[in-house]
């Protein structure tokens, strides 16, 4: 029961320390949003590696993710970590990239089988 106390009120005070920069960054202080999403980078860019399979890809999908919680911030409800809402938004940006990457390459193989083996159309 006490650990349980414990676990309660450390996560309380951890989203009431996130919301402290929220608001900072709702209000205009954009250095303070890099300074909040810097200790997360590592693990987003390994979980969207880990999803697209491309260093790339990944790269481009947490940008991606990290715009979009820029953009939507005024959204953040604290109900999680703005650990969770970034991972969960990456998640969702790197297999949205895996699903694009996965469709281009079955148009190109269908293109090469209509074409002979060149997608270049015999500039190979």
């Amino acid at each position: 029961m006490l650990i349980r106390t414990l676990m309660t009120s450390t996560q309380l005070s951890n989203e009431s320390l996130e919301a402290i920069p929220v608001k900072q960054v709702l209000n205009g202080d954009r250095h303070v949003f890099c300074e909040m999403v810097r200790p997360y980078c590592q693990s987003l860019s390994h979980k969207a590696l880990s999803i697209t399979g491309c260093k790339a890809d990944a790269e481009e999908a947490v940008q991606n993710a990290i715009m979009n919680v820029f953009r939507t911030l005024h959204n953040f409800r604290g109900e999680s970590s703005l650990h969770t809402w970034l991972m969960t938004i990456t998640i969702n940006e790197a297999r949205r990239f895996a699903k694009k990457k996965a469709r281009s390459e079955r148009r190109t193989f269908g293109l090469r089988e209509c074409f002979g083996g060149s997608v270049a159309f015999g500039l190979d």
